[in-house]
């Protein structure tokens, strides 16, 4: 790894998580001999004497080598530039503005004498980083999308049954995938995974890849305008009307046509979506079998943005691909998100990815989600972290709640799932022992976990006291992506099905946050095998939750934050009906 803010962040790390350095002491037993060495006292010393940071990140330094009891102070000689906020012997130190400044840092002992020590504190510009959706083209470019167009009438159809219909856009997920809701339909209201066909564009979530942030920024944008302003159609791979197919992951093989400014455009007017991708240099050429009327029009398209050096072709270094890993602790992490989330700051550090190397414990695991804990030790509190770990299967090891992990990911803020750690896709080795560089590791198994700064913990408290919480009633906020055991009961009020998942959501009387549920529940102990999937089996219970992880996702139709107790498959048992 390179080595860029070297100490400060190793210090930082080990700080965080309680396996800071060993002090010097004299001889533990036996008597000292006159040829002893008289036990040196060792000098008080910064755990680094510069840092540098970027416009909008912190980073935490200790004062080492001191009773932690002697009275501490914390100076920067430029608060405009570097902010200090500290307890005791540690400090976190903000980077507010470019520039320079000096930290200096002083212990006052009983006799009344101190000593002071400083380091330099360098700030530089955050940068964001404009980057246009399509490169020029030359003279003399084809425009292959505007030549091809849908030959199937989509209105008053239904794609479930006709491989054709008009849909909405529910959530644009990467460079070649969405998910659609149908407009019109008889048989199905089922959310569409669109894998779009003949594409394959660079990978920006499980997995990091240069050239997938823009890729998935195109599509994004041009299916945002299409909702807003245009028409959506998705339309099988076959050029006849007929039952559209799914590949091995259940998601529908579509070719997905738009028209970005006209509304119920008519089929003839619309452009196929996939092949703008593969135009513009956002893809390599996928397979396209199943669609013999495209395929050359997809190759002539793939050849072209080859021989004009578009995008991902251009052999330019993508200047949103994240490269150096920085050591740090998810506390740091977190502060730096709160920050933006809180309005602290216009700032947004990770609008463009940061791969950060950091420790955490094992909180929980659901829908390919790790979550991570950590205690700050200025605050007196603990943060959590949510780290998605790509689509396939990671070992159970990696899951059990308790186990101490070191995690190296990208931290990055997205519209549609918030921040989160990804690419961590393939970074789970079956052996351990043969972990690289980027994989992750298991520092501490759950059973070997008891050091206080790092074991896990969970946060007992009322409904009450969690809905303050998550409506910002409270001021301490430290539950989410945490363990929370509810000490008192809930009473159900609805019940939401996912229609094509069997996951579903109960929501409680009085409370503004629910419950989300991965997997089939049967409720009632005297009838273990009567599963619980419609409303009336719900409404009206009286529910215990025992532990569930807090999170939170934005509803797409409102656009609202809505927080959510998650209970895993394999936890399922933590919600109890009360008789």
């Amino acid at each position: 790894m390179k080595n860029k803010l070297c100490k400060a962040l190793v210090a930082s790390a080990l700080i965080a998580f309680g396996t800071g350095l060993a002090s010097c002491g004299g001889n533990s037993g036996g008597n000292n001999s006159p040829s002893d060495p008289t036990p040196a006292v060792l000098e008080p010393a910064l755990s680094t004497d510069s840092i540098v940071l970027t416009q909008g990140t912190n980073d935490t330094v200790s004062l080492n080598n001191v009773d932690k009891e002697l009275e501490f102070s914390w100076v920067s000689s430029d608060p405009d530039i570097a902010r200090v906020t500290f307890r005791k012997n540690m400090a976190m130190i903000s980077g507010d503005n470019p520039g320079e400044a000096v930290v200096t840092a002083t212990v006052t002992y009983a006799d009344g004498s101190s000593v002071s020590k400083s380091l330099q504190v360098v700030v530089n510009e955050l940068v964001h980083v404009e980057v246009p959706l399509t490169d020029p083209h030359p003279d003399g470019f084809v425009e292959y999308v505007n030549d091809l167009h849908l030959a199937l009438d989509y209105k008053e159809k239904d794609f479930f049954v006709d491989g054709v219909g008009e849909f909405d856009l529910w959530m644009a997920i990467d460079g070649d995938t969405a998910h659609f809701t149908p407009k019109v339909t008889k048989t199905s209201r089922e959310t569409v995974k669109a894998r779009f066909y003949g594409i394959d564009t660079p990978e920006s979530t499980g997995n990091i890849q240069p050239y997938g942030k823009q890729a998935s920024n195109f599509t994004k944008d041009k299916l945002m305008n299409a909702k807003e302003h245009g028409t959506i159609v998705l339309a099988g791979v076959s050029s006849e009307y007929g039952k559209p197919t799914t590949d091995a992951n259940g998601r529908y093989l579509c070719c997905v046509w738009i028209h970005e400014t006209k509304k119920n455009a008519s089929f003839d007017e619309l452009v196929n979506l996939n092949l703008w991708i593969i135009q513009e240099g956002y893809s390599n050429p996928g397979s396209t079998d199943k669609m013999p009327d495209y395929s050359q029009t997809f190759v002539n398209a793939f050849n072209q943005a080859v021989q004009c050096e578009l995008k991902m072709h251009s052999g330019k270094e993508d200047p949103l691909f994240p490269k150096e890993a920085y050591r740090t602790s998810i506390p740091d992490i977190m502060k730096q998100v709160n920050s933006y989330l809180n309005g602290e700051t216009d700032l947004d550090p990770f609008a463009v990815g940061i791969n950060y190397i950091f420790k955490g414990t094992v909180s929980g695991f659901s829908n390919n989600t790790l979550f991570l804990q950590a205690y700050d030790f200025i605050e007196d509190r603990y943060y959590g972290i949510n780290c998605f770990c790509g689509m396939s299967a990671i070992n159970e090891m990696y899951k059990i709640p308790g186990t101490l992990l070191e995690v190296t990911g990208t931290a990055q803020n997205s519209e549609n799932f918030g921040f989160q750690i990804t690419g961590l896709a393939g970074n789970f080795p079956a052996l351990p022992e043969f972990a690289d560089d980027d994989d992750v590791k298991i520092l501490l198994k759950a059973e070997e976990n008891t050091n206080d700064d790092t074991k896990l913990v969970k946060f007992p408290m009322t409904a009450k006291e969690l809905n303050d919480a998550v409506t910002k009633k409270s001021t301490r906020f430290e539950y989410l992506n945490n363990c929370v055991c509810l000490t008192d009961n809930l009473v159900v009020n609805y019940f939401k099905p996912n229609a094509d998942e069997n996951k579903f959501t109960v929501g409680f009387e009085g409370v503004e946050f629910d419950v989300y549920l991965g997997g089939s529940y049967a409720g009632d102990p005297d009838n273990p095998n009567t599963v619980w999937n419609k409303e009336s089996q719900w409404k009206g219970k009286t529910m215990s939750i025992k532990v569930g992880l807090l999170t939170y996702h934005t509803l797409q139709s409102t656009g609202e934050i809505r927080f959510q107790l998650v209970i895993p498959p394999e936890l399922k048992n933590n919600l109890v009906w009360v008789k």
